[in-house]
């Protein structure tokens, strides 16, 4: 179980994380095993880049809607592809 940092998988299920605070995904991502999973507030793939240079995502998560649509995303799956990170 991802036990490390205090928070089970349900409650990392459950949080919101905000692009803006880094620091705190970095630091969950690095508390815990359970998969650290974003993205559906992320705006292109530049947003993206971020996060997996830190290694901070394991599981990227665009929004069609708000990621720039068809061609923007599949850029940021290949981008997740050349890091190493899953895109659902």
């Amino acid at each position: 179980m991802a036990r490390k940092g205090g928070f089970t998988p349900a409650e990392l299920l459950a949080m919101q994380w905000r692009k803006e605070n880094m620091e705190a995904i970095k630091e969950i991502s690095r508390l815990t095993t359970a998969p650290i999973a974003l993205g559906e507030r992320l705006h292109s793939r530049w947003d993206f880049k971020r996060f997996l240079e830190a290694g901070a995502v394991d599981i990227a998560q665009p929004d069609i809607s708000h990621c720039g649509g068809i061609s923007e995303m599949r850029r940021i799956a290949t981008m997740c592809e050349a890091y190493g990170a899953y895109i659902l």
